[in-house]
């Protein structure tokens, strides 16, 4: 009986930026989770980013929905590794962010600038973004 040899699993299609973002909102607290898939550390970065630091900022205004990292030594963020070689930032929630849980989603690049990049967050961090409902949750639609 004859055999031939089996074929490898087929690779997954890289598809989006790599990088998502998600709500965790409990009890005692809420938190954000930005992570970064270990390919798009290479391309975005050049480098693997475990144990290193970034200040991150919330756009507010025009640049609503948007989050800006930059790597910095002396940042107050430090990303931390993950699964398969991905690594994770942990944000405390800010005012416009909805009120309950929503599950992790892909962000796409809005800009790369050295060692600093701006994020287009999912829709649902942006309260005009999501058809009014989360704008009304935060009195900004009447």
């Amino acid at each position: 009986m004859p055999f031939s040899d089996a074929p490898p699993p087929a690779a997954p299609a890289a598809t989006g930026s790599g990088i998502s973002f998600g709500l965790s909102v409990g009890k005692r607290r809420s938190s954000c989770r930005l992570t970064i898939r270990k390919a798009a550390q290479e391309k975005i970065f050049g480098a693997d980013l475990t144990g290193k630091r970034a200040h991150v900022k919330v756009g507010r205004g025009a640049d609503e929905g948007r989050l800006l990292i930059q790597i910095a030594r002396d940042g107050e963020f430090e990303f931390r590794p993950s699964m398969h070689g991905s690594v994770m930032l942990t944000l405390g929630t800010w005012d416009l962010l909805p009120k309950d849980k929503r599950p992790a989603a892909e962000c796409s690049l809005h800009s790369v600038n050295g060692s600093s990049v701006v994020l287009q967050l999912p829709s649902w961090t942006k309260p005009s973004g999501v058809g009014g409902r989360i704008a009304a949750e935060h009195s900004l639609k009447r």
